[in-house]
């Protein structure tokens, strides 16, 4: 599991100076995977289903029929980002891992100035992660998924006249990283929140473009994401 104490601001840019890696407000790349070339590198995604949380599990049930919410959402992941990261990426090929592996790990800290991450299940420095009839060049762990919803109120005029309007939205948080499985080594980590607005009612539509923003939130700064134009974007990243 990742804990994560982060200040944002100048003093993350000092730190990043400090320590040799390169920070955004959702990640830091460590500086040697920088300017990374990839040529025919393959890609796994591993999502601990155990690690799932919901609290909008009815809603998914609503929209795609009876069964384990996980195993649902685990399928989704598998059968869109797969693609929409094969898509935005560098990599030749992007595969999700079912069922998770079994994985030697330990927890590391990271200190970044007086703040740190821990990570919980880092793989050892040095270890390959071995995954059956599936390339892994690198490896995307995603932990502490967390789907769940929100309504926003906003108001619009002023006293006597205001109105009040709600917002529903779709929301995921999560924590990931990036690991180097042909050297054994730390890529890059990061927590990420996206959001998809309802109007209405939710569809399966409303979580398909939840996860397409889920897929490029988890790109997005890495070494591995391809230059793209702004239509191949999805529309809003977060709310």
């Amino acid at each position: 599991m990742l804990k994560q104490l982060w200040t944002l601001g100048i003093c993350l840019v000092i730190a990043g100076m400090l320590i040799g890696c390169t920070m955004h407000p959702h990640m830091i790349v460590l500086t040697e995977y920088k300017d990374l070339k990839l040529e025919q590198a393959s890609l796994a995604v591993l999502l601990d289903k155990q690690e799932i949380e919901f609290e909008n599990e009815s809603s998914l049930n609503d929209d795609f029929g009876p069964g384990n919410p996980k195993d649902i959402l685990v399928g989704l992941m598998d059968s869109l980002v797969t693609k929409d990261m094969l898509r935005l990426s560098k990599f030749q090929k992007v595969s999700l891992v079912e069922p998770y592996p079994a994985i030697e790990k330990e927890a590391k800290t990271l200190n970044i100035g007086k703040n740190s991450i821990t990570y919980d299940s880092m793989p050892k420095a040095g270890k390959l992660i071995l995954v059956d009839s599936v390339d892994a060049d690198y490896v995307l762990f995603v932990e502490d998924f967390l789907s769940d919803e929100e309504t926003i109120w906003t108001t619009t005029g002023t006293p006597p006249n205001e109105q009040r309007h709600s917002h529903r939205y779709l929301v995921f948080q999560f924590e990931f990283f990036y690991w180097d499985n042909l050297n054994g080594k730390l890529v890059a980590h990061g927590h990420g929140r996206v959001s998809h607005e309802v109007f209405g009612i939710m569809t399966q539509k409303t979580w398909t473009k939840a996860l397409a923003k889920f897929a490029y939130k988890v790109l997005d700064t890495s070494p591995f994401m391809k230059p793209l134009t702004d239509d191949q974007k999805p529309t809003t990243q977060s709310n």
